[in-house]
C-alpha cells in the first residue's frame, strides 16, 4: 500500500509538471521550462532553461541572443590544463583547451620591400623585392634565394599583424597568398597606409607564402596613386604563434 501511495504521488507530480509546462524554484514566474533562483524575487540570479533550449546562467533577464549558453559574471573552464596567463583555443571540432603563450619565443617578423616596383592594374599582381626576416623565433620559418619574394611558414595557428605603405596614396587590396596555388590565405582592403591590422591565420600545412597587390580604380580622385606607377613600397608581417 505504501508503494502504491508513492507511485500515485509521483504520478500526480509528473501530471502537474506536464500541465504547467514550466517549473520554477524560488520564483512564482519562471522564465523558461526550468527556472532556479538562489532566492525568491524577480532579480535574484540562478539559471534558466528557456523554451527554445537556451541555458542562461547568472541572470534572470530574458534574451533574444542566438547563443545557446549565456553567462553573466565570471566563468571558469576547468580542463586540467588551465594556468596563469594561458589562453583558451579550440581544435577543428570545437573542443577547447588552455595553451601557454610566450611572446618572445613565438614571434617572427617578415619584411618585403622594393625601392622601385612597377605597379600596374593587373589583378593580384605578385609583389617582388627584398625578402628578409627581421626577427625569427618560430621554428620552421625561413626565407631563401631559391624561392624569392616569399616566406616559409610552418604549420600552425597565428595572429598576423600587417603593416606597410606604398609611396603615394594607394587604394588597394593586399593579399597573403599561397605560392604553390596562388590562392588567398587572407585579403585586406585599405587606403593610404596599412598599420597594425591583425588577422587569424591557420596554416594546415607548412608552405611558402607571398604578397599580391590589386589596384582599386579611383581614377576620379587626384589624390590616388596613378597606375601604372614605379614607386617604393614596404610591408612587414609579424607572426605570433598561438600554440607551442
Amino acid at each position: 500500500m505504501r508503494i502504491l501511495k508513492h507511485c500515485v504521488s509521483i504520478l500526480c507530480l509528473l501530471l502537474s509538471m506536464a500541465a504547467i509546462a514550466q517549473v520554477g524554484i524560488n520564483t512564482s514566474s519562471p522564465q523558461g521550462v526550468f527556472d532556479l533562483r538562489v532566492a525568491e524575487g524577480a532579480n535574484k540570479k540562478g539559471f534558466t532553461v528557456t523554451d527554445d533550449g537556451k541555458l542562461i546562467i547568472g541572470t534572470s533577464t530574458s534574451t533574444t541572443s542566438d547563443a545557446r549558453l549565456i553567462v553573466e559574471g565570471g566563468m571558469r573552464i576547468k580542463t586540467g590544463s588551465e594556468g596563469l596567463n594561458k589562453y583558451y583555443i579550440s581544435d577543428a571540432n570545437g573542443v577547447g583547451e588552455w595553451k601557454s603563450l610566450t611572446l618572445g619565443s613565438n614571434v617572427s617578423t617578415w619584411k618585403l620591400s622594393n625601392p622601385a616596383f612597377n605597379f600596374t592594374s593587373v589583378k593580384n599582381l605578385r609583389l617582388t623585392g627584398v625578402s628578409e626576416l627581421l626577427s625569427n623565433n618560430i621554428a620552421g620559418f625561413m626565407v631563401s634565394a631559391s624561392v624569392p619574394n616569399s616566406l616559409y611558414v610552418a604549420a600552425g595557428k597565428y595572429l598576423v599583424f600587417f603593416n606597410g605603405d606604398i609611396s603615394g596614396v594607394e587604394f588597394c587590396e593586399l593579399a597573403l597568398i599561397s605560392v604553390s596555388t596562388s590562392a588567398d590565405l587572407y585579403r585586406i582592403s585599405y587606403t593610404g597606409w596599412l598599420g597594425g591590422t591583425a588577422v587569424f591565420l591557420e596554416a594546415a600545412t607548412s608552405q611558402w607564402v607571398g604578397l599580391a597587390f590589386t589596384h582599386a580604380d579611383k581614377s576620379g580622385s587626384s589624390l590616388i596613386m596613378p597606375i601604372p606607377s614605379q614607386t617604393t613600397y614596404f610591408y612587414t608581417l609579424t607572426f605570433l604563434r598561438l600554440e607551442n
